[in-house]
């Protein structure tokens, strides 16, 4: 049997987390421009992007792409 919910906090501040994952074209490079893109759109609505999380595929990225990506959304 689960607890009671905590009680409502009117007011607080909300963060929201959200994975962003790594574009890619159809000659299977990275689209760092789309990237930008996907960052930009998500910060612009108020919510943290998640980069390099495990997806599904981030294992399967070189250690420079995973560096780049960290590079690229400071």
């Amino acid at each position: 049997m689960r607890g009671a919910a905590p009680a409502l906090r009117p007011g607080r501040t909300v963060l929201g987390i959200s994975a962003v994952l790594l574009p890619f074209t159809s000659d299977g490079d990275v689209d760092w421009a789309g990237f930008a893109s996907l960052l930009e759109r998500t910060v612009a609505v108020g919510i943290t992007p998640a980069v390099n999380m495990d997806t599904g595929y981030v294992h399967l990225l070189d250690g420079a792409t995973r560096c780049e990506v960290l590079d690229r959304t400071e």
